[in-house]
């Protein structure tokens, strides 16, 4: 969510800490995540906002990212269909690789 939006509704900070603490707890992580990741996401946030959002007049919602500089990287938009085969594609490769790093019982 928007983080101007997620001003507007102090409820919604409350289950998104709850569900963040499902998230990490579920997968082993440490309960207070580094500074650096909060960094990696101020830095993606940037650049989503140059590469994705159109450029408008309202300070107030661009101001979110002070002195953050965006990757050096552009984000290419893609279209449904293609994101839709990209994600297909690599899901097949992450799967077809950890099928094979994973043996079954009685197999030699």
């Amino acid at each position: 969510m928007a983080a101007p939006l997620k001003q507007l509704l102090p409820e919604y900070k409350a289950i998104e800490r709850r569900v963040e603490a499902a998230v990490l707890a579920r997968f082993g992580l440490p309960a207070k995540l580094p500074p650096c990741v909060k960094q990696a996401d101020l830095i993606l946030l940037a650049t989503e906002q140059r590469d994705l959002m159109p450029a408008h007049d309202d300070p107030w919602e661009w101001e979110t990212v002070p002195g953050i500089q965006p990757l050096v990287a552009r984000i290419e938009p893609l279209d449904p269909a293609q994101a839709c085969a990209g994600f297909l594609a690599r899901f097949a490769e992450l799967t077809t690789a950890a099928q094979g790093t994973h043996s079954t019982e009685g197999e030699a």
